[in-house]
């Protein structure tokens, strides 16, 4: 989705980054990675 947006977010003046993160339950067991969009403008913000 980071790619779709990315021109679109260049133009606006935006930055996109793409980070995987491992979530982890009490019994151990790992998540499929999430994506988290963070918007570049004044203050990092996650969507």
């Amino acid at each position: 989705m980071c790619g779709i947006l990315k021109g679109v977010l260049n133009a606006s003046g935006f930055t996109c980054q793409v980070s995987y993160q491992f979530k982890t339950d009490e019994r151990g067991v790992s998540y499929y990675p999430h994506t988290v969009f963070i918007l570049s403008f004044e203050d990092a913000r996650d969507l």
